[in-house]
């Protein structure tokens, strides 16, 4: 699947809304954007700790 990068504002926006809206509608859909978010997390910290000669924890 291809990445999109969005910024933290655009996402927390969308994330805003969504939370207005009823529960059974957008459940799913916020919890795969935390679940990619948490990924995206993982990520970046094992890249910044491979850049930095470190082994993440």
């Amino acid at each position: 699947m291809e990445k999109v990068t969005l910024s933290t504002q655009l996402v927390n926006g969308i994330m805003q809304y969504l939370g207005n809206r009823p529960y059974v509608e957008v459940a799913n859909l916020i919890t795969a954007v935390q679940q990619e978010a948490q990924a995206n997390a993982v990520e970046a910290a094992v890249a910044e700790a491979k850049e930095n000669g470190a082994a993440p924890e």
